[in-house]
């Protein structure tokens, strides 16, 4: 049985819980929509769209169809925020978080009941993401977290309750992705950080997610925030390598965006977005308090 909401719903409210009960953020997009003043970009040439603003461009450009062009990030831009990011409080480590969607199993024929004689929660892992994600763990090892985070129930009204009350993370079950190794599946029955691995049925115990979170809190910060930003993109970078079909993606929006700068920070925003897409993994940076 699917979840009644998707993966992306589950996903947002993850982050902001996470966002707002430590000190963690989700870095390129709030960055740039504190120094440079937007949030999202959009191009389009599409007639209903522009018709719902027909005060931006005048009546005759309108009848050829000539649509407003976007922006490009000027350099001037990317050195202010070069400047600017150092007064943010210090990095100090990565938290990678892909969400998965569950999947409820009730029936006893059911492939993995056996595993556990009862009703419990399952997701799958998709090969070249499951390796790259891997790759960065060993990169990232006592620097960064790197997790599969999927809710232990599956209805609109429980994940409302966690919502409400603030309690997602303690009802979401996490698992390190190394510990997924050799592994298409996981299945699990409580939230926590214990599972079973599959196909060939393996006991998985991760760390204690909120565990992991306060032992990276404790470290000191090693470095300014532009050079931890281009040490994660380095390390992002070598993870690529693992993504067998996707590299070519992620090679590709890499060197697309931002690609009319020069600025040492675009280009590693640029590799952390172009992995971010291609791993439907979010990123969220925790910082000094």
């Amino acid at each position: 049985m699917h979840a009644e909401f998707e993966e992306k719903t589950y996903e947002q409210h993850l982050t902001s819980e996470l966002v707002h009960s430590r000190r963690l953020f989700f870095p390129p997009g709030q960055v740039l929509e504190n120094i440079v003043g937007f949030d999202v970009a959009l191009r389009t040439s599409n007639r209903t769209f522009w018709k719902l603003f027909p005060h931006m461009h005048p009546w005759w450009r309108r009848m050829f169809f000539i649509h407003p062009p976007g922006t490009h990030l000027r350099h001037e831009w990317w050195q202010e925020l070069e400047h600017e990011i150092e007064y943010f409080p210090k990095f100090k480590f990565n938290c990678f978080i892909q969400a998965k969607r569950p999947n409820r199993m009730v029936r006893s024929d059911a492939a993995e009941y056996v595993s556990w004689n009862k009703p419990y929660f399952r997701y799958d892992t998709f090969n070249s993401q499951q390796r790259a994600l891997e790759l960065l763990a060993q990169k990232t090892s006592g620097m960064a977290i790197v997790v599969y985070a999927c809710p232990a129930f599956n209805t609109y009204g429980e994940l409302w309750t966690a919502i409400n009350s603030g309690q997602l993370v303690k009802q979401s079950n996490f698992c390190e992705i190394q510990k997924l190794n050799g592994h298409s599946r996981y299945s699990f029955a409580s939230p926590g950080n214990a599972g079973i691995g599959h196909s060939d049925p393996t006991p998985i115990e991760s760390q204690p997610f909120e565990q992991a979170l306060d032992a990276l809190q404790n470290q000191d910060p090693r470095q300014s925030n532009i050079a931890f930003l281009a040490e994660t993109a380095g390390m992002i970078d070598g993870a690529s390598e693992q993504l067998g079909e996707l590299r070519e993606t992620y090679a590709s929006l890499a060197a697309t965006l931002f690609k009319e700068t020069d600025s040492k920070l675009a280009r590693s925003l640029a590799k952390i977005y172009a992995f971010q897409f291609v791993c439907n993994v979010q990123l969220l940076i925790g910082y000094e308090g």
